[in-house]
């Protein structure tokens, strides 16, 4: 997959030693680059659904966070990127 290419990944939140991570399903691990003003930490361990743009070889650069389960806007930041 190219950079700048839009994603909306669902998977598990995770903290690592790099930041926050997504866990998908099939074992795949996305680094994501929130920004520092996002309250992400509470629903760490929890299903979410990211969107964002590829910055990376595994890095999103999210501008949406949303609960997988009930499909609530948890985090939006107004960049939204166009690729």
């Amino acid at each position: 997959m190219p950079r700048g290419t839009r994603h909306t990944l669902t998977g598990t939140l995770r903290w690592t030693r790099f930041g926050y991570a997504l866990e998908m399903d099939d074992g795949g691990i996305w680094r994501l680059d929130v920004g520092w003003g996002w309250k992400a930490r509470r629903n760490i361990g929890r299903r979410v659904t990211v969107e964002g743009v590829r910055s990376g070889f595994d890095l999103l650069d999210v501008y949406c966070l949303c609960t997988a389960a009930y499909g609530k806007r948890l985090i939006a930041s107004g960049r939204r990127k166009d690729p």
